[in-house]
């Protein structure tokens, strides 16, 4: 027979043992006052070839109580089965107790291993027991992380763009109680699901919170709250599975900036990819395809957004696009880009498409006729415009307009001898890539929309 702990007094198997079985589960009682531990262990019982065991409890005053040598502790042995069949049992006996990181009543500390998603799709009750997990902060930081570590680690971009205004308007928020944190969301951090995202296995990533890292680093915040879902959660899941739960941070009822028909598309693009071309493969159209929406993001996710979302879907699985986020240009990565046609023989400058000045490409001309920084006068005849673009209706809208734009010019050229090319900058990126927004990002129009480079 085992020997016990002497804090053990006694130790009873209350139903009928089968011959065969894989795990069992365990309530270890205090006898004084009636706190108890619910507990599975998947193995046998050490009288029947298994090894020793008595709890993985990360309650540290349970583990000193058991650890001591005051006889107060009862176990009982309440169930056998099979070990995912106890899994399931003790979320839903655990359910039971409301707040139970600070529930008085028990020493477990967490609801237990997660309910078992359907194949490599997310679903409900997952869903569900994520969300609860959250809102006991079984995973919140104790202490808080530093902002500039956060923001050096790799990231998965959820969003298909990061608002700058609602980065800005969380900032202000920081900076009227001189940058405390301690009401700001956590950054959410999923550990260990790197390799998933084209990163090193093992790897921890930023999956959510990124407009309140980005802001608390705007306002010179030093530190900020994680919480970080440990990697057993996401064992042997899949990149949907995973990526569905960063998305459910973003579920409607939760916050200020809702999801748009953008980051739908982006969700529907991998449920597509996920099953494509198996019998299973689903239709981003489809009903089921709409219920995973709504599933994800909440029943208060609005029709319109859903049904744009899908059709967006679609015409992004036609294209071959998937993982992509919107391209928010530093201005060093804008001025280096000029640098790269900037000669003798040609000007180039960056300009927003929102803020398109035709006066301003004929002044660069002007220009270019006086004495630069270093003396020279140039007088160079051609002019490279590199647009780039704040936002998608801001490219659309460029896009109609910019025949007549080419037109004007060409008119001013052809009276001028002069030359103007208009390129385009990349306006997309892989949503892998760490591009969090410019702490200082000017914002004056001299700074932000065009700048030529001296040569």
């Amino acid at each position: 027979m085992t020997p016990k702990p002497p804090s053990i007094k006694e130790l009873t198997i209350i139903p009928n043992k089968p011959a065969v079985y894989e795990a069992y589960m365990y309530l270890i009682i205090n006898i004084f006052n009636g706190i108890w531990y619910l507990g599975i262990k998947k193995d046998l019982l050490p009288e029947d070839g298994g090894s020793p065991y008595w709890t993985s409890s990360t309650n540290d005053e349970f583990t000193r109580l058991l650890q001591g040598s005051a006889e107060i502790f009862r176990i009982e042995i309440i169930k056998f089965s099979d070990y995912i069949t106890l899994k399931q049992k003790e979320y839903i006996m655990l359910k039971e107790v409301p707040n139970i990181k600070t529930n008085p009543i028990t020493y477990n500390l967490s609801y237990g291993m997660p309910p078992i998603g359907k194949d490599s799709l997310v679903d409900e009750k997952f869903l569900k027991w994520l969300k609860d997990q959250y809102e006991s902060g079984i995973w919140d930081s104790k202490e808080k992380e530093k902002v500039s570590d956060l923001k050096k680690m790799n990231t998965k971009q959820i969003r298909y763009v990061d608002k700058k205004s609602h980065v800005d308007d969380i900032a202000y928020e920081l900076s009227e109680v001189c940058g405390n944190t301690d009401l700001l969301k956590p950054i959410l951090i999923f550990e260990g699901v790197g390799g998933l995202f084209g990163f090193d296995e093992g790897e921890d990533i930023v999956v959510g919170s990124r407009h309140g890292l980005e802001a608390a680093d705007k306002v010179n915040s030093e530190e900020v709250h994680t919480r970080r879902v440990p990697y057993w959660v996401f064992e042997n899941k899949t990149a949907l599975f995973v990526e569905s739960c960063a998305h459910n941070d973003n579920s409607v009822e939760d916050l200020i900036y809702k999801p748009t028909s953008d980051d739908v598309a982006k969700l529907l693009t991998e449920l597509h990819h996920e099953k494509e071309g198996t019998q299973d493969e689903i239709d981003v159209m489809s009903d089921y395809a709409r219920d995973y929406v709504r599933m994800v993001y909440g029943i208060g996710i609005g029709k319109k957004t859903i049904e744009t979302g899908q059709k967006t879907a679609e015409t992004w699985i036609e294209m071959g696009k998937r993982d992509a986020k919107w391209i928010h240009y530093k201005r060093q990565e804008l001025i280096d880009e000029t640098k790269k046609y900037t000669n003798n023989k040609t000007i180039c400058i960056y300009m927003s498409t929102s803020k398109y000045n035709e006066s301003r490409i004929v002044h660069e001309f002007r220009k270019d006729e006086k004495p630069n920084k270093k003396g020279k006068i140039l007088k160079r005849k051609k002019l490279i415009v590199l647009f780039y673009h704040k936002n998608d209706p801001d490219r659309k809208q460029f896009e109609l307009d910019c025949s007549s734009h080419m037109a004007n010019l060409r008119w001013c050229c052809d009276h001028h001898d002069c030359e103007v090319e208009f390129k385009y900058l990349d306006y997309e990126r892989p949503d892998t890539d760490n591009d969090y927004l410019e702490k200082n990002e000017p914002t004056s129009l001299t700074d932000t929309q065009f700048e030529a480079v001296t040569v």
